[in-house]
């Protein structure tokens, strides 16, 4: 499978000093470059091909999924405020094959996140909801925001050795149990 993982706020040309949030000095696109690496030679390990895409505005970022062929493109983030759950957003037009998507995620954050998560939160966006243009329509695509950044448990949590590997894990392991469905 070909999967894309998208890390928000990196690399835009419109905008080329957002890094996302920052807060006590840990900026959300290195956090969320932490956890994507990890994931990514964990989806390689079982034979997925991995496009990290982190440059170029949104549109450009989706029109390089449709070149490429991608079957599935995740948006990575970190949310800003101090909530205490996950959160996983797909379009309110979604393919089921999508929504399953979101709940495979939800269920490994559950798994891997559970003893600093509360819940997570699966929400479908509709069209005038922030990060809806972010996703594409034709394949399955989300945003995945596994923490917090200014809630203080999640950022210990975070800069804890293995804090972000398991968030890594988490995606990976979703991502994999969601293709093998599909076959």
């Amino acid at each position: 499978m070909k999967i894309a993982l998208d890390i928000g706020h990196m690399g835009k040309k419109s905008r080329p000093d957002d890094r996302g949030v920052t807060h006590n000095g840990y900026r959300e696109s290195d956090l969320v470059l932490d956890y994507v690496s990890v994931a990514i030679k964990e989806l390689e390990k079982n034979g997925h091909t991995v496009y990290l895409l982190t440059h170029e505005n949104y549109s450009r970022r989706q029109d390089f999924c449709d070149e490429v062929k991608i079957d599935v493109h995740i948006q990575c983030h970190i949310n800003s405020p101090d909530g205490r759950y996950s959160l996983v957003e797909c379009r309110d037009d979604a393919a089921d094959s999508c929504v399953a998507l979101t709940e495979i995620l939800s269920h490994q954050l559950k798994r891997w996140l559970g003893f600093v998560i509360s819940k997570v939160d699966v929400r479908k966006l509709k069209g005038d909801e922030r990060g809806y243009a972010c996703m594409k329509q034709n394949i399955p695509s989300l945003i995945f925001e596994p923490l917090f950044l200014k809630n203080e448990n999640h950022l210990r949590f975070m800069l804890y050795e293995n804090g972000l590997v398991m968030v890594g894990k988490a995606l990976a392991e979703g991502l994999n149990e969601w293709s093998s469905t599909l076959n």
